[in-house]
């Protein structure tokens, strides 16, 4: 864990200390980082106090900062970074750059607790995809832009466990195999009407990359796409190692920066460390360390994208890998039991909310190497994918890069497990024979103890937070009390109308010394409705656990129909009131009769109150 202000130190012992000869060196990546998150960071101390940064930037750029932050290793306990998290809070994205970096930010931050938020996201993404399976802005022309960005976005909340269907992968990578130029570069629009560029032929092979993963976790890849995609990202992959350069974007010569974040996605979704004879990585990191200004930033952050595309290459935030690589023989610990080809580890990360990270942590070269190519001995098999699983069953994919030898890649997963307690985990590594054959590599079977997964209520819940139709009836809310001020979170306002504005993180909390906790709303017209879904007050930046729990709550309908209802323990997890028959809902008052302590709050609310007709 870092914060923002411990950059000295850091900074004397990365110039004290004198690398190997040629070296690029982890301290001067770590002080780099150090000082960009410390630049980037305090461009929002500044503006946050002074009013709403959603007025002065783009939310997407709001989104793509919480995550370079996040990723550059800054607390979340850092009040900068939670001012920031809260103001976006209160943005509604609409356009798919933006819903796709805050889904990228959301997850990040917390898939577990920012369930329901990455629902939504993921919601607004699959509204704006295209017939063909591609995305525009949305409105315009559709551009594979648009859509690698609609694809991470996605990805994230995948990971997340927001289910997302096999079609749209589907869709998304038959649509962008149609950018593919003759020369197997990608351009900016389908059918060769744009000549390929690095940052576009990055985003064509990362995306189906992308795809490939979703299909095959989903065992929805038919042959004749697999083909396809194989074939394409091998042209792709070709074309960026015979036009390789850092200095420059390839065929472009403009948005560099966006064009080194996307050559790191794409390494990463495909655990590629060279492109070629290049090590993209090692060349990018050199030219970015070169230009980082006295102040942290790059181009003189004249344009924070720029910083953030900067930082999220030299942190290689698109993998979950650890910064170190496996190690070579004789560099090896003891192992006890059967000797393996492959031997995975577990990680705990406690910076990540005690996240599991899986990775493999051994390539025995001496029971690798009748799967070693001619001329490639020492540097492992060809991968084409390592499936991890979880008590048997397919959790995560890494897709490989069967052109060239795997070179100790770990392979690193940070998978949601289904439930807390003991799991057992192991990995299935594909390999390529020189014959083009698959042999599966098996690693040992590992117990890790588990303490943070998957809500249990998500699997079977129906969400669908487009279709809430309370905001278009113009609602009114009153309380009994709000929390406003100094005294409450984050200094903020927390009044009744948050309850009913169509975003169930901006909230409504009742004042500290309220023992009613009561709140009406009255709809300017009727609206037939089957569902009321209600959601309990929760602070992202605080986390799920931070305020008191609602557990009961009495719900009058109209003014007669009373209902007594009961939250479950988990405080994401919304409260559904169904209606059988229909009602025509007017007016609702609620109050909250029962509540279980906060972890460092007792104040308790209401999140949203949705009305749904099925």
């Amino acid at each position: 864990m870092i914060s923002l202000g411990t950059i000295a130190a850091l900074v004397l012992m990365a110039a004290q200390q004198a690398a190997p000869a040629g070296a690029l060196e982890q301290a001067r990546i770590d002080a780099a980082l150090e000082r960009g998150a410390k630049f980037l960071g305090g461009s929002y101390a500044e503006r946050l106090p002074k009013g709403r940064v959603g007025a002065q930037e783009r939310n997407g750029q709001m989104g793509l900062s919480l995550y370079t932050l996040l990723k550059s290793g800054v607390s979340r306990e850092d009040p900068t970074l939670q001012r920031l998290l809260h103001a976006l809070t209160k943005e509604t994205p609409e356009h798919t750059y933006d819903a796709a970096c805050i889904a990228l930010a959301a997850y990040t931050h917390d898939p577990i607790d920012n369930r329901v938020w990455l629902e939504e996201l993921a919601a607004r993404l699959l509204s704006w995809q295209e017939k063909d399976g591609d995305w525009s802005y949305p409105g315009g022309i559709v551009d594979l832009s648009n859509t690698q960005y609609a694809a991470l976005g996605l990805w994230a909340a995948s990971r997340a466990g927001v289910r997302i269907e096999s079609d749209v992968w589907r869709r998304m990578a038959s649509s962008v195999l149609r950018y593919q130029t003759e020369d197997g570069g990608f351009g900016y629009t389908a059918g060769g009407k744009a000549g390929a560029t690095g940052s576009m032929t990055a985003a064509g092979v990362g995306t189906l990359a992308i795809a490939e993963g979703r299909l095959r976790l989903a065992k929805a890849l038919d042959a004749t796409l697999e083909t396809q995609i194989a074939a394409s990202r091998k042209r792709g992959v070709e074309w960026m190692a015979k036009h390789f350069t850092v200095e420059t974007n390839p065929g472009s010569g403009g948005w560099h920066y966006y064009y080194l974040y996307g050559l790191e996605r794409m390494g990463a979704v495909m655990g590629a460390p060279l492109l070629g004879p290049h090590d993209w990585y090692d060349a990018g990191a050199r030219w970015l360390l070169e230009r980082q200004d006295e102040k942290g930033s790059w181009s003189n952050g004249t344009d924070l994208s720029e910083t953030c595309f900067a930082l999220l290459f030299l942190r290689r935030a698109t993998s979950s890998e650890p910064r170190k690589r496996a190690p070579r023989s004789g560099e090896r610990p003891p192992r006890e039991g059967e000797p393996r080809a492959i031997s995975i580890a577990s990680e705990v990360l406690t910076e990540e909310r005690g996240a599991l990270r899986l990775s493999i942590a051994d390539w025995d070269p001496a029971l690798l190497k009748p799967l070693e190519w001619n001329g490639e001995r020492g540097r492992g098999p060809r991968v084409a994918r390592v499936e991890w699983l979880i008590d048997g069953e397919p959790a995560a994919i890494e897709l490989g890069l069967p052109s060239q030898p795997a070179d100790r890649a770990l392979f690193a997963v940070t998978p949601l497990f289904p439930s807390t307690g003991k799991h057992k985990v192991q990995a299935h590594v594909f390999a390529l024979t020189e014959a083009g054959a698959e042999q599966r590599i098996e690693s040992q079977e590992l117990e890790v103890e588990v303490t943070r997964a998957a809500p249990a209520w998500a699997a079977s819940a129906k969400l669908a937070p487009l279709s809430n139709r309370g905001p278009g009836a113009k609602p009114k809310a009153r309380a009994s009390s709000f929390a406003k001020g100094a005294s409450a979170p984050l200094g903020d306002s927390y009044e009744a109308d948050n309850a009913v504005d169509g975003n169930a993180r901006t909230v409504w909390l009742a004042a500290e010394n309220d023992a009613k906790r009561e709140l009406s709303v009255q709809y300017a017209k009727s609206l037939k409705c089957e569902r009321i879904v209600i959601h309990a007050a929760v602070l992202a930046p605080l986390g799920a656990a931070a305020l008191a729990r609602p557990t009961e709550l009495e719900l009058v309908l109209n003014g007669k129909a009373e209902h007594k209802l009961t939250f479950g323990a988990d405080p994401t997890q919304p409260l559904e009131l169904r209606l059988d028959p229909p009602v025509a809902v007017k007016r609702l008052d609620l109050k909250l009769t029962s509540i279980a302590s906060g972890a460092s709050s007792p104040l308790v609310g209401i999140g949203e109150v949705e009305l749904y007709e099925e």
